[in-house]
């Protein structure tokens, strides 16, 4: 079945990790030569994330038969700041100023999001890493490579929740523990190659991950 939600049923997270993927898609167009396409998913995304920050709730309380299966348990400021720091590079990509997002991105993240769980990772609730990674990349700012230092060397070591199992899996979840090792080892391959890598060792923990999983 088909829900929506509404000025009266807000959505905020649903609605602003929407925008974070029309405003990517915008990215991805724009360098591959359709710049019309991109054009448009970067007003629509600057339009659903309007209404995502404007209209503020979780959708799982306005549509509470999603709670049985994907109840947001992270809320909504984590979308909220991951989808400005995307409409920052959207906004750059078409030759704008994306400053004024990228600083509402990161006030969401400071103020709101306060930084990174390091027994926990980026998945289909929780985008609160991928925002810190964006604004990391595109600030500069330390505090933030703290945070994902912090999370990143709590998965090399087993340390803070995260299991290492004898076969070499970092384990934190039975639901689908593949999918957080794999958006793990995709987050720290981007800040190996990106921000910092010491040692090798968050190149390796992407590394070894993915073998694992390939068998």
């Amino acid at each position: 079945p088909a829900m929506a939600v509404t000025p009266s049923k807000p959505g905020s997270d649903v609605a602003a990790g929407s925008a974070a993927a029309l405003a990517s898609a915008s990215v991805l167009f724009r360098q591959n030569g359709n710049a019309a396409y991109a054009d448009t998913l970067l007003n629509r995304a600057e339009s659903l994330y309007r209404f995502a920050d404007t209209y503020r709730g979780r959708y799982s309380d306005t549509l509470p038969e999603m709670r049985t299966a994907y109840n947001s348990v992270s809320g909504y400021y984590d979308e909220l700041s991951y989808g400005a720091a995307w409409l920052a590079r959207a906004r750059e990509a078409a030759g704008g100023d994306g400053s004024a997002w990228r600083n509402r991105a990161m006030e969401l993240y400071r103020t709101n999001v306060g930084g990174l769980g390091r027994g926990w990772t980026l998945s289909w609730d929780d985008v609160s890493y991928g925002a810190a990674v964006l604004l990391a990349q595109d600030s500069g700012d330390r505090r933030l490579r703290d945070d994902l230092t912090g999370w990143l060397d709590s998965w090399v070591q087993g340390s803070n929740g995260v299991k290492i199992t004898t076969g070499g899996l970092r384990f934190i979840s039975p639901w689908g523990s593949l999918r957080y090792a794999a958006n793990t080892a995709m987050a720290a391959g981007v800040v190996a190659d990106s921000l910092i890598d010491p040692g090798g060792t968050y190149s390796r923990l992407a590394r070894d991950t993915m073998q694992y999983i390939l068998g």
